[in-house]
C-alpha cells in the first residue's frame, strides 16, 4: 500500500497591483518568497514544496537558495489557476495552496488541514472520522466551463457535477470534505467591518456557509462587538487532487464575482469546504510598509 502524497505549492506573482516584485522583497535579509518556502519545508508529512511562478527574476531567486520553482502561464487570473497547473503535471494525492506572502503561517496549522482532508483523524466538532469519497468525475466542471454549450446542457452537467453519483457521496449521505481551509476569531470593529478583511460563517459541524467582504453575520443595532462571533478567513486550502482540478475547471460564478472571492465559486457548485479554527491571526505582505512589522515578528517571534 503505497502513502498518499502531498505537495505544497507556493504561487508567485511578480506583477501584483499593489506591491509589485512584492515575492523579492527583502525581509530580514532574504527575500520574502525564500521565508515562506522554509517555513514550508518544516511542515510534517508532505513530499515537497514547489514555488509556481511566470517570472524569470523569481526563479532565479529561488534557485538561488535551492528551492524547487515550476514555470507556468502568465495568463492565470488566480493563484489557485497557477496552483492546479502544477498540479495537473504531478501525481501527488493531495494540493496545499500556500499563499507567497505568508512567512508566519504555523506548520501545525497545515498539518492539521491535511490530516483532516484525509481524514486522519474527526473535526474539531468532535463528529465522525471524514472519509474521502469514490473516485469523481472532473469532467462535469470542464462542461460548466465551456462558453459554447447551450443553457440546458449547462444546466444538466451542473446537476452532474453536485449529483450523489457524479459527487461520489457515501451511502450514509455524507458528503466527503473536498476542500479545508482556517479562520481565527476577530473582535475589532475596524476588522469587522472592512471589506479588506474576508470573514467567513459556518454551520454547526464548521462546514463553511458564506464567505464575504461585508461584517457577517449581521448584528443589527448591537455597537458592543466583544459577544460578537466573527472569523477571519486564513486563505490556506487543502485539495484533493481531483477537487482541485475540478475547482478550477468549473466557470466562475455570480457570487464569486459579486464579492471577488474564488471560494464562494465552490460552494455555488456544492463543493463542501471544512473550516479549522485557530488562535492564530495572520500577519501578511499586502503592501510594501507590511515589510517592516512582518521583519519584526520574523525576527523576534518566528526564527528559522
Amino acid at each position: 500500500m503505497t502513502c498518499a502524497r502531498v505537495v505544497v505549492v507556493l504561487p508567485a506573482r511578480y506583477h501584483s497591483s499593489r506591491f509589485p516584485g512584492k515575492p523579492l522583497a527583502v525581509i530580514a535579509g532574504k527575500p520574502l518568497i525564500e521565508w515562506v518556502y522554509r517555513r514550508a519545508r518544516v511542515i510534517r508529512g508532505i513530499s515537497r514544496v514547489v514555488v509556481a511562478t511566470d517570472h524569470d527574476h523569481i526563479a532565479s531567486a529561488v534557485h538561488k537558495f535551492g528551492g524547487e520553482v515550476v514555470m507556468t502561464s502568465s495568463h492565470h487570473c488566480t493563484g489557485t489557476d497557477r496552483v492546479a497547473e502544477v498540479a495537473s503535471a504531478l501525481d501527488d494525492d493531495y494540493v496545499v495552496n500556500l499563499q507567497g506572502d505568508e512567512p508566519l503561517f504555523p506548520p501545525s496549522l497545515v498539518e492539521e488541514m491535511i490530516e483532516v482532508l484525509k481524514g486522519d483523524r474527526p473535526t474539531r466538532t468532535g463528529g465522525p472520522k471524514v472519509t474521502e469519497g469514490r473516485s469523481r468525475s472532473p469532467l462535469a466542471s470542464a462542461h460548466l466551463a465551456d462558453p459554447l454549450l447551450s443553457k440546458s446542457a449547462r444546466k444538466s452537467s451542473e446537476s452532474d457535477l453536485l449529483s450523489p453519483s457524479a459527487r461520489g457521496d457515501e451511502d450514509n449521505g455524507v458528503q466527503p470534505i473536498d476542500i479545508v481551509t482556517a479562520c481565527h476569531p476577530i473582535s475589532s470593529a475596524d476588522e469587522i467591518n472592512s471589506p479588506n478583511v474576508v470573514k467567513v460563517v459556518m454551520d454547526g459541524s464548521n462546514r463553511a456557509l458564506y464567505f464575504s467582504r461585508a461584517a457577517i453575520p449581521f448584528f443589527g443595532a448591537k455597537k458592543d462587538v466583544v459577544d460578537r462571533e466573527c472569523y477571519r478567513h486564513i486563505g490556506i486550502y487543502a485539495f484533493t487532487r481531483e477537487s482541485l482540478l475540478r475547482f478550477t475547471a468549473a466557470a466562475p460564478t455570480r457570487l464569486e464575482k459579486t464579492e471577488g472571492l474564488e471560494q464562494l465559486r465552490a460552494l455555488e457548485y456544492g463543493m463542501k469546504i471544512q473550516v479549522i479554527k485557530t488562535e492564530y491571526s495572520t500577519i501578511g505582505v499586502d503592501v510594501p510598509a507590511d515589510t517592516k512589522s512582518v521583519e519584526k515578528a520574523l525576527t523576534n517571534t518566528y526564527p528559522l
